[in-house]
């Protein structure tokens, strides 16, 4: 039987779960640590001295150890401070796209001129310092819908990217597409919508795989969800900041108990869990495989 996977790389057996390895993406979206607190209006993160260059370089290590690719959407503002980052990122293989410049929200930019302005000063940004075209985008905490949809499509698609990667699910399921799927364009165009990967449980679709929900979920969940993408063909997606792995990171004081919670709960062993994934599952970059379903013939 031949061991290559359904999206044209190569698989390996898994150590410890009888799961059949396929080719699924691993993204991060690089920010600063402080995003959450700076969203919220809350202060003392201006106190630290820079440091989001340390878990980012030693995702870089780990993937570089276990042959792994990424999708790293960086923030413009994290590429001025740390273009090195982004530089290493590049020269290593991984795929260097957009999480916009100021990491706010679409609703706060109030315009999808406004969104434009801020899509192209990171896109040029990026390209600069990286070398190389970005072709993808994640809108800040998943905020797409914040303004018309596929008016924010249509910018993408005429900055030059290929897909965006923004949906959020809800629990309630819905009618939607939870699987990669291409949308429709005004221009006649299309472009690709990568949604974050769901698993299905009593009529609910819970975002097992990434952020707060993969430091929440038991590890076994998100198993569960990889492979409920392979048997029908399609990619998991992680999605993780570097502060959800980061043990280290600072604990300010502010905002109300929840937050506090949500923000730190499980990020001592998260990076733990990671390292399994990237030793039970072989990942690429999200334009890796929209390049590959483009050589397959989907237009």
């Amino acid at each position: 039987m031949s061991n290559m996977s359904p999206f044209g790389m190569n698989s390996f057996k898994p150590s410890q779960h009888n799961i059949p390895v396929t080719y699924h993406l691993l993204t991060f979206d690089v920010e600063h640590w402080y995003e959450g607190y700076r969203y919220r209006d809350l202060d003392g993160w201006q106190n630290y001295p820079p440091r989001d260059d340390r878990m980012v370089e030693r995702l870089l290590d780990i993937m570089g150890e276990t042959g792994q690719r990424s999708t790293m959407f960086f923030t413009g503002r994290y590429a001025e401070e740390f273009p090195h980052v982004v530089k290493r990122a590049a020269h290593e293989g991984h795929e260097v796209a957009s999480h916009s410049y100021s990491h706010s929200v679409l609703s706060r930019m109030g315009s999808v001129d406004a969104f434009r302005e801020d899509l192209l000063r990171s896109v040029h940004l990026l390209e600069d310092i990286g070398g190389c075209k970005v072709k993808g985008y994640r809108a800040p905490k998943w905020s797409i819908l914040d303004l018309n949809y596929l008016e924010v499509l249509q910018v993408l698609h005429e900055a030059g990217m290929e897909y965006d990667s923004s949906i959020f699910p809800k629990f309630s399921g819905g009618t939607g597409n939870h699987y990669p799927h291409q949308v429709d364009l005004v221009s006649g165009r299309r472009i690709w919508e990568i949604p974050a990967t769901t698993y299905p449980l009593f009529g609910l679709r819970l975002p097992v795989a990434g952020g707060l929900y993969f430091r929440f979920f038991p590890a076994w969940l998100t198993h569960k969800a990889m492979s409920v993408c392979q048997a029908k063909l399609q990619p998991g997606i992680i999605y993780l900041h570097p502060y959800d792995l980061d043990k280290n990171c600072p604990r300010l004081p502010g905002g109300n108990p929840m937050f506090q919670w949500l923000r730190y709960y499980g990020v001592d062993t998260a990076f733990e869990r990671l390292e399994v994934l990237l030793q039970e599952y072989k990942f690429g970059s999200m334009l890796d495989w929209v390049t590959n379903q483009k050589q397959e013939g989907l237009k």
